[in-house]
Parts: structure tokens; sequence; C-alpha cells
């Protein structure tokens, strides 16, 4: 992939992910959904549509967003069709609307219609309401490797009406079956039940009722901790990796059945009561003290050595790599070339899949530094791009020009530290110093590290 071509793009997405300040352009093209009217028969709740493009010239990506009428109407989720499931994708809800793209490097994507994505709305209530384009964007790749946003009319209302009548058996009246797979009412309006695996936790069980069900049904999840634990957190995956939403606490939660199979995991901690972790270095009242439990028990990092944290030591950029990479499962990746990392070390697979998805860059001179102490810019851009991979909301931004050390800031980190000190990540070391260029240190990193996985990734 032709990486530098394809971070002007993801720019390009970043800084219109709002829809402002489009450009225009010769190109045109027609958003339409698969259905314009939808009948909720009663009992049922969700409701589905494709969005198809149907563009007259080569495009490289596309951008929507999707307003309801209502608060009441609630998005449940977006599945992009397979022609897409190697670009790189954008989602997120922004003041009600549901923003959501794709792009690739280059004008891959021919003339003609395309089944972008399939979304999936809740609603509950008697009244009519609908899901309308708001506003949407095409982006092209010029043979100079130039990027142009264009905007796109007329755009769509799609009515949600709901019925007195029960509709067919399994739900579903009004829907016409989308090509997305999808579309219709409840997936294909039958009473087609879906499989519930529930992956093996330590330190507890977990048990679901009933073990598989149909699309809408509600499910409830149980948990048991062992003697010393209790209930971290319950995640729900569908079978296209996407979030399933969960609500509950303690031992019960419950969750919405797709339409498709999914599967429950859950993590057990240590009860709350002591410390949390063994490190004699780390003060009860001090800042970074919750941080460090949070860290320590989540597997994000450990002591120096058994009973020491060493909370004043910087941490190398290797070290931050590789606690993203274990979130995220240690994938397989191409090795990335860099004349400093050796494969035998730690890192080395870590590096590999941070550089293949364009987390982290090294420094342009075919080194990565892993043995350097990261700067908080640094740490700041990582998480920036890690977020932006794992299609977080990452539109949040400070001016930060009331530090008196924002010029010290490097371009290429900007953005991204003003989307930290906005989510509260990365704050100021005085009101007036927010030291870009220091060194971040263990303590740092813990608390850093504690809120983007409490704010950000869940």
């Amino acid at each position: 992939m032709h990486k530098h071509l394809k971070r002007t793009i993801l720019t390009l997405f970043s800084a219109c992910l709002l829809m402002a300040g489009f450009c225009t352009a010769s190109f045109a093209s027609v958003i339409s959904p698969s259905e314009t009217s939808v009948t909720l028969p009663k009992g049922t709740n969700i409701f589905s549509f494709d969005v198809i493009l149907d563009a007259d010239s080569d495009f490289a990506g596309a951008e929507f967003g999707l307003q309801p009428s209502s608060s009441d109407v609630e998005f449940e989720k977006i599945t992009f069709s397979q022609e897409l499931s190697g670009e790189s994708q954008v989602k997120t809800v922004k003041d009600g609307i549901l923003y959501f793209g794709f792009f690739a490097s280059e004008n891959k994507y021919a003339a003609g219609k395309h089944t972008v994505a399939t979304v999936t709305y809740r609603y509950s209530g008697t009244a009519d309401r609908s899901v309308r384009l708001a506003e949407s964007k095409i982006v092209t790749v010029s043979e100079a490797g130039q990027t142009s946003g264009d905007t796109t009319t007329p755009s769509f209302t799609v009515t949600v009406t709901r019925s007195d009548d029960t509709g067919n058996p399994g739900g579903g009246s009004g829907g016409s079956g989308s090509s997305g797979g999808g579309g219709g009412i409840d997936g294909s309006g039958s009473d087609e039940k879906h499989s519930i695996t529930v992956s093996s936790p330590q330190n507890g069980m977990v048990t679901v009722s009933p073990e598989s069900a149909s699309e809408g049904e509600t499910v409830t999840i149980t948990t048991s901790a062992e003697e010393g634990y209790e209930t971290d957190g319950i995640t729900v995956i569908g079978e296209d990796g996407e979030k399933i939403a969960v609500t509950g606490s303690g031992t019960e939660y419950t969750f919405v059945m797709p339409s498709s199979d999914v599967t429950v995991s859950a993590v057990f901690r240590p009860s709350s009561g002591g410390a949390g972790h063994p490190f004699t270095d780390v003060a009860s009242d001090a800042w970074y003290a919750d941080a460090v439990t949070y860290a320590y028990e989540n597997g994000l990092m450990n002591g120096t050595s058994e009973t020491s944290f060493s909370p004043a030591l910087t941490t190398t950029r290797g070290m931050i790599v590789t606690m993203l990479y274990r979130l995220e499962g240690e994938p397989a990746a191409q090795p990335a070339g860099f004349t400093d990392v050796s494969v035998d070390k730690y890192y080395a697979s870590a590096i590999d899949w941070a550089e293949e998805n364009d987390i982290v860059n090294g420094y342009g001179n075919g080194c990565f530094g892993p043995e350097d102490p990261i700067t908080r810019e640094q740490m700041a851009a990582i998480l920036y791009r890690y977020a932006f991979f794992k299609e977080c909301d990452v539109s949040a931004s400070s001016a930060l020009n009331g530090y008196a050390d924002a010029d010290q800031i490097s371009d290429y980190a900007l953005p991204a530290l003003q989307w930290a000190h906005a989510e509260s990540l990365v704050n100021g070391v005085s009101d007036t110093s927010l030291n870009p260029k220091g060194d971040a240190t263990r303590a740092e990193i813990a608390a850093i590290m504690t809120r983007f996985c409490e704010n950000i990734l869940r």
C-alpha cells in the first residue's frame, strides 16, 4: 500500500470528520437507501437499511452522516459490505449524527453502484420517526496523489412507521431485504436462531440464557467469580467483529441479539479492598496509585522487580507499542524493516504490527528507536493513531494556547496532543507548561493508559 498517500487520505478524513470545509469538483454521485419506508410491527424494535452509492467516476473513498429525527431512535450497529473489508474505515457518533466511511490509497472503486454498509437502529416508540442522510462526501485521488472531497446531493430520508399488527412470524413487515445482508426488519424476518459462544475466562464462570437467540431477542449473561475476584467487564462481539452494547452490573448483564452469531467473554479481577498490586514504592495516596493498580491488574504494565514499580523512571517507545500490541491480541504482521529492531527482541512483533497499521512511522531514516525514552507528544501521537485504527471518536480538540510551551509541539504531533488533551489523556505538567518533548515517566504512562482504556476504548 502507498503509505504516504494513505496517510494523506487519513488526514483528510480526520479533518473533515464533522463534515466541514469540503472541496467542490465535477465529480457527481447519488446516495440512496435500500428502502425509504420501514414498518415496525408490534413487538419489533430493530430496523435496518443499506446505504448505496452510485458514482459517475472512479473514486477512493466515501464518508456519510446519518441523523435520526429524534433521540429515541438509537444507533445499534453498522456493518460495512464485504467489498470494503480490506479498507481503512471510519465510524463515530457526534452530536447525534452517525458518521461513517472508508478510504483506499487509490481510485480503486469503479463508477457505478456500490452497497457501502448496512446500518441498524433501535426504536421502541409508537410515533412516526425518520433517519435522514445529513451530509455526504466522496473522495477521489488525482494522478499527482492529491485528494479532494466532493459533497453529494440529494440527501435521502427513511421513514419509520409503527404498526399495530404483529407482522409476519419472527417480526418484520415493510422490509425489502437489502443487498448488504442486514436490510429489512429484524434481518431476514424469520425465527432463525444464532449461536452464542462463551469464551472460557480465568478466575470465574459465565453462563448465558438462552444459549441461542433470534435477532432482537434479549440475552441474559450471569457471572460467577471465584473467591477473591469480581467481574471487571463483559464483552460481546458479533460475527463481523462488531462490539455489541451490554448493559448491567455486578453479576447480571443483558444484550440484544444481532443478526449473527456472537462470542461472549468476561474478565475477572482481584476484589477491591487491597492495594491491588505488590509494589512498595507506590504510596496509597499517590496521584498515580489507582492507575498503577489498573495497569498491573489488566496486564498493561509489570514492575521493575517483584516489589518495585519505579514510577519516576522513563518508558521506552518499544514498551508503549508492546502494550498496545497486547491489547490487540498480538496479531501477526509483516516485518517492518527497521534496522535497529532485532527480530529476537520482545518488542519486534509489536513494532511490525504497529508499523503495518500506520500506528508508528519511525524516525524516517530506517530506524525506530525502540530503546529511546518516549516523549509526551510521541505518546499522544501513537495513541491518536491507535484510536483511529480502533474506529474510536478522535474529533475532540483543545486549542492548547494557554500553555507557554505550545509552540514547542512538533507539527506531526499537534492534532494528536490537541485530541489527547481534550480527552484528558495528557494534561499539563503545570498550569502553563505542557512539556511536549519531555520524557514520559512510568507513572504518567500508567495514568494515560488507564484513561485511554477506560474512556476511549470502552
